[in-house]
């Protein structure tokens, strides 16, 4: 199915994430790139209170890691939360702040007991300070892209423990210490967003953005297009996010769109084009959580085609694209950023 090149998206990712870990990728001022920076003039009220967590590639000799920090939006308070080797990313933080779930990637995980196409990650959770690391899933295969929903009682991921065919990724929901584990969209899914009540989980799968109910019923489609996948709940229902690559060939731009819920009006927001990835475009977008702003990471393409080099800059921005500022320049080494909850 032409849905599928999309959906295989997080391997694709993952995969990429792990070229850059493993120096394969020229990333521009990594080692050396500097704490997170804003223009005095740019510098509000929201953006002094408030805090995020992001990932950073470190490289020390000839080996490259990807590690979770964290650190309030005028650069100060980093702090680096996690060292393990390889690939961490995608923290997500708990309700109440004091948590962050994860997903740890590499190679070869000890757990393989089958051939596994493509890498091995799964989910953990820590403190806000980094202590106290528990891994919570030990299946062979990708577990990715967790969630906390807005109680703090259960986590949300996809997952490729059970591909076939068919089904790529599938969506199931776990409790914060690991057990209780929940298949919520049999028939597969992917990127789970939770409705700001919890009642509802909001995903990605091959006809468009869909949404079904937490104990795995009432599946309906949302009304978006094939290609639009990475969907996330404003904190008052009223909208989402997502990004899209309409036109479904490798040269299609990836942008981000808003959609009014209840209208069903979308527009796009973002311009930033992204001439090719493999299987996706890169990026990540989050809420703050007054929802009177996006987050978001911008991705853009210098040179070359797999082994590329790449621009990376993290920018700030109001719910119907106007006010963007960049946080952090495109140039590389800190990516990905999600806003802590207070």
């Amino acid at each position: 199915m032409k849905r599928q090149a999309v959906i295989l998206t997080t391997i694709g990712v993952l995969l990429l994430i792990a070229i850059v870990s493993c120096g394969l990728e020229k990333i521009l001022n990594t080692e050396d790139s500097p704490a997170i920076k804003l223009y005095e003039n740019k510098n509000t009220m929201m953006l002094q209170n408030s805090k995020f967590a992001y990932v950073r590639t470190l490289k020390t000799g000839h080996i490259s890691s990807s590690q979770i920090f964290i650190c309030n939006f005028d650069g100060n308070d980093e702090h680096q939360l996690t060292n393990s080797p390889g690939v961490n990313f995608h923290p997500s933080w708990s309700p109440d702040g004091t948590k962050i779930v994860f997903v740890s990637l590499w190679e070869n995980n000890p757990v393989n007991k089958r051939e596994i196409v493509g890498p091995n990650s799964d989910i953990y959770i820590m403190n806000e300070d980094g202590s106290n690391q528990i891994r919570l899933t030990f299946e062979p295969g990708e577990d990715s892209w967790p969630c906390w929903s807005p109680d703090g009682t259960k986590i949300a991921f996809q997952s490729t423990r059970n591909r076939n065919s068919y089904i790529e990724y599938q969506i199931y929901t776990i409790n914060p210490d690991g057990s209780d584990l929940q298949l919520i969209t049999p028939d597969g899914g992917a990127y789970p967003s939770w409705s700001p009540d919890g009642s509802r989980i909001m995903y990605a799968w091959y006809d468009g953005i869909e949404i079904i109910n937490a104990n795995g019923k009432n599946r309906y489609l949302l009304g978006t297009d094939e290609y639009d996948v990475c969907p996330a709940w404003s904190p008052d229902g009223s909208k989402i996010v997502y990004k899209s690559m309409r036109g479904g060939h490798k040269d299609s731009p990836s942008v981000w769109w808003v959609m009014d819920i209840n209208s069903k009006e979308q527009k796009q927001i973002t311009d930033d084009v992204l001439p090719y990835t493999p299987n996706h475009p890169l990026g990540t977008l989050n809420w703050s959580p007054d929802g009177q702003k996006l987050v978001y990471t911008s991705f853009i393409v210098i040179s070359g085609d797999l082994y590329r080099t790449v621009q990376v800059g993290i920018h700030v921005m109001d719910p119907d694209g106007s006010n963007n500022i960049q946080l952090i320049p495109n140039i590389g080494g800190d990516r990905i950023a999600w806003w802590a909850p207070r």
